[in-house]
């Protein structure tokens, strides 16, 4: 589970600093995706459900943080858009 959770990890940072359109997505979908795979945790490995919900937290934290730092509020156009083709 905490190499599932080292992976992800490494996939963000690396799609962050190389594209911000789909920041708002990680944002909305990365506690989602944290919280299923925390129901596959077993009851009794405490340590493990609190350091995984501190890191998805931290995770979520740090991409708001880019986000607001990023944001141009001089630009009149949508931000952090992606579109599907």
């Amino acid at each position: 589970m905490l190499g599932i959770a080292v992976a992800l990890f490494w996939i963000i940072l690396d799609n962050i600093f190389m594209e911000n359109s789909f920041l708002v997505s990680y944002l909305i979908f990365l506690p989602l995706i944290g919280s299923l795979v925390l129901l596959f945790i077993n009851k009794s490995n405490e340590k493990l459900i609190r350091y995984f919900g501190l890191f998805i937290s931290t995770l979520v934290f740090v991409i708001s943080l880019i986000i607001y730092f990023n944001f141009d509020s001089d630009s009149g156009e949508f931000q952090f858009i992606h579109k599907i083709n």
